[in-house]
């Protein structure tokens, strides 16, 4: 990373992330270069309160607690009961591959994150759908809808890390048809992004984040395209970059909600390491450079 680093809200932001995946082992397309390495999972040994409560998330939470049907259940029975059910299993499949790649020897939880992971496999649709929406409901706001990207990049963020636990392609295939049906609905001339989020749009263009590690994975032209799409109009809705450029302040950008936010400035992390794209990372970038 550039060491002239920009003293803003923004980059503090993108400096507290962390990747995707755990390793860069599967990647076939990367180019920005971090400053600092994260160590991987299984590096980390932990003493302490911080152990205790590890463990207790594992062994409670992890494997006990949440269980597979009520994860599966908005995808095995359409619609689900609420509007973002479906973001469950991804944050699950995510926090689950990332406890277990710091204890390997969790035999329980590796087989209930594979029963699990290929439970979401067996739910995606024959056009590559992966979510809870009813047909005639999808990528709709209004009525409590409006999740259904969002559901859908959590499901990608999940299948990718499992990807990287197991080498699974059928993982990596289910990511592509669901970011392939994803293509297929928005862009030029097709559904706007924005329309399918709340927040001003946030929820919807914060599958950037997937999008671009997919892009690392697949080094497919299709999949950059597209983040690059989910780019502009980020900054055509929400004004993810250009307010920030002119106020230096989260404030201004979107209506302020700072999950949803911080989702897409995430995205914008991986798509500098998949792509090298430099706007909002450099101290001299100044309003007035190249657009995506």
């Amino acid at each position: 990373m550039n060491k002239r680093v920009n003293r803003t809200a923004v980059l503090i932001s993108l400096l507290l992330t962390v990747p995707v995946l755990a390793s860069n082992s599967l990647l076939k397309c990367i180019v920005g270069q971090d400053e600092y390495q994260p160590a991987e999972p299984g590096q980390v040994t932990m003493k302490g309160f911080l152990c205790g409560r590890v463990e207790v998330n594992r062994e409670g939470r992890l494997k006990k607690h949440i269980k597979e049907e009520h994860l599966l259940a908005g995808f095995r029975k359409r619609p689900g009961s609420h509007p973002w059910i479906g973001e469950h299993v991804g944050k699950w499949l995510h926090a689950a591959t990332l406890a277990y790649l710091n204890e390997p020897s969790d035999i329980a939880l590796e087989h209930k994150i594979k029963r699990i992971a290929e439970g979401l496999m067996a739910c995606q649709m024959n056009d590559g759908y992966l979510g809870t929406y009813a047909r005639e409901d999808r990528w709709s706001l209004g009525k409590g809808r409006g999740w259904d990207v969002w559901v859908h990049k959590y499901c990608l963020i999940g299948f990718l890390s499992y990807y990287q636990m197991t080498g699974d392609q059928r993982a990596l295939q289910t990511c592509q048809r669901a970011a392939d049906l994803l293509i297929e609905t928005f862009g030029e001339g097709k559904m706007d992004i924005l329309a399918a989020g709340t927040h001003a749009g946030m929820a919807s263009t914060s599958v950037l984040e997937p999008m671009s590690v997919l892009y690392q994975l697949t080094g497919e032209p299709k999949y950059r395209k597209f983040c690059e799409y989910v780019i502009r109009r980020a900054d055509a809705g929400p004004k993810l970059l250009t307010n920030i450029e002119k106020t230096r302040t989260v404030q201004s950008v979107g209506n302020k909600k700072a999950y949803e936010m911080m989702s897409n400035y995430v995205g914008l992390v991986e798509h500098w390491r998949a792509t090298g794209y430099q706007r909002g990372l450099r101290e001299d970038m100044k309003r007035g450079h190249p657009q995506v």
